[in-house]
């Protein structure tokens, strides 16, 4: 099971990410008050668990589908929009040419 070892590797990588995020976070929460900033909050938004969700469909007014509901796309999604868009199509691409080989190898068998 190849593609369970994937997407196993892939949610240690979010939730590392998201534990080295929250500890950078509170440095950043603790030190702000010495220093008199408080902007960096508004770019940096604490980070909650209904944050992380993988981008799906983006739809108009920044809605996206999980499943039959829709729901505001995540802050993270935000902060980077154009590269993030950038990456996800090609990977969509991707595994579009992957799922028409897949239909074109059951045809040939």
């Amino acid at each position: 099971m190849r593609s369970c070892t994937v997407i196993d590797t892939v949610e240690v990588k979010i939730a590392a990410a998201a534990t080295k995020y929250r500890t950078t976070w509170r440095a950043l929460d603790a030190l702000a008050d010495a220093l008199l900033r408080f902007d960096w909050k508004v770019k940096f938004p604490k980070l909650k668990d209904e944050d992380i969700y993988s981008m799906m469909e983006v739809q108009a007014g920044g809605l996206v589908s999980e499943g039959r509901r829709l729901m505001a796309m995540s802050w993270i999604w935000k902060q980077h929009t154009e590269q993030v868009k950038k990456n996800f199509l090609k990977a969509q691409a991707c595994a579009n040419r992957w799922v028409e080989e897949v239909e074109l190898v059951q045809e040939e068998i």
